[in-house]
């Protein structure tokens, strides 16, 4: 077998995909060993077909066999059944043309399940895509939208103060609504480490390349630790971000929402010596508050964390890793806050847009008609890296938030 072909298995997690660490940490022998080694190299292989001769020299190196694709056939129906047995891939995908080629169906997914959740994470987009839990009631439930996990969120909805002739905001912050892809450069997979990390490097072709790496983190209880590291561009045409942070889709179930932070109203970084920092509670719909005109809304400073849960108080944590993050959760993206003219012409989702901020820029306006630009230890200049961090950790409704968070910020 390839040095490169690496598999585990680690506790109670089966652990599978390319790219993975640690294959003498895997005990099998004879058929199951040859079912790995199979597998492994199919995933790796992807992009091409493998000939059945390949694949005999690889599995019976000591094979004199002048009839490979005899030999094969008589374990592919084995293998199939074992790969579904194990859970690790349908077997279905494992393809055989005539001509004794075998392909591995596309699958772009590291999945790490165990008895109590559920998670998937595309490999090619660095987006976690599934994000399951046992509730209470024994039953998985999401605690994500299939396919919308954490993803790069760099635009807010223009406040007056944004759009007000002369500060330039407006201009700044309109180049950050379509941020494209996200180029996945290079990526590693650390499975032989506890807890198991993944890792990325990559960039937004349509933000200057701006430079992105991200490190998921994925422990034995469901959380999941999210790094976010940006860079600045080497072009400098965007001179501030307007949000450095992650946005990520909830089932609609969670409405509720508590936090520990400033508040209780909304407030932002220049806006926030007036309130307190304390343990609020309020539902993502009275989150929204109807300006005029509608624009950035429900912000909230000096978050330690954040909860979304539904009725029974069973959900989605979110605990600032190290320095407090910001953190709002509406019924409106951002983009959808800036195409409507009025309140009345916004239609809500019934999903829970939750973002969670390093930092997001100040609202500026010390005065509606000359100081409206935001002071500069409030900016956030495209001059400097970004750092930040936050953990996601399944929420039941015997456990408080407090304790969990603080145990959860504490994980290596």
């Amino acid at each position: 077998m390839r040095e490169s072909v690496e598999i585990t298995m680690l506790g109670k997690f089966t652990i599978f995909g390319p790219g993975m660490a640690a294959p003498k940490a895997v005990s099998l022998t004879g058929r199951a060993r040859r079912l790995w080694i199979l597998t492994a190299y199919l995933i790796l292989n992807r992009e091409r077909g493998v000939s059945a001769r390949e694949l005999i020299d690889l599995l019976w190196p000591d094979s004199e066999s002048s009839d490979p694709m005899a030999t094969l056939q008589n374990n592919v129906s084995r293998a199939r059944n074992a790969l579904e047995e194990l859970g690790l891939r349908d077997g279905k995908k494992l393809i055989c043309n005539r001509s004794g080629t075998y392909y591995w169906a596309p699958n772009t997914e590291t999945v790490l399940d165990c008895e109590q959740f559920r998670t998937a994470l595309n490999l090619e987009t660095a987006q976690l895509t599934r994000y399951e839990a046992l509730g209470a009631d024994g039953t998985f439930h999401a605690l994500i939208v299939p396919g919308e996990g954490p993803k790069g969120s760099f635009y807010r909805a223009a406040t007056d103060n944004d759009r007000a002739f002369g500060s330039g905001l407006g201009h700044m912050n309109a180049a950050w609504k379509e941020p494209g892809a996200y180029v996945v450069t290079n990526r590693a997979l650390y499975a032989d480490e506890n807890p198991v990390r993944v890792t990325f490097d990559g960039c937004y072709p349509a933000l200057e390349n701006m430079l992105v790496s991200l490190e998921y983190r994925f422990y034995g209880d469901g959380s999941i630790r999210v790094q976010m590291h940006l860079s600045a561009p080497e072009h400098q045409q965007l001179i501030y971000i307007p949000v450095v942070g992650m946005q990520m889709t909830l089932p609609t179930v969670y409405e509720r929402m508590t936090y520990f932070g400033c508040g209780p109203e909304e407030n932002y970084t220049d806006r926030h010596s007036g309130t307190k920092v304390g343990r609020y509670e309020t539902t993502v719909t009275d989150n929204f508050f109807p300006y005029m005109e509608p624009s950035e809304t429900g912000n909230r400073t000096g978050v330690r964390w954040i909860a979304l849960t539904d009725e029974t108080g069973e959900g989605l944590l979110a605990a600032a890793d190290n320095a407090p993050m910001e953190a709002s959760a509406l019924h409106y993206t951002p983009e959808a806050l800036t195409q409507a003219k009025h309140p009345y012409q916004l239609t809500a989702t019934e999903n829970v847009i939750l973002r969670l901020n390093a930092v997001q820029i100040g609202l500026g306006g010390d005065n509606s008609w000359y100081r409206i630009i935001v002071h500069e230890p409030y900016l956030t200049p495209l001059t400097r890296d970004y750092d930040y961090a936050y953990i996601l950790s399944p929420l039941s409704a015997k456990e408080d938030a407090m304790e969990k968070a603080r145990t959860i910020r504490n994980y290596p």
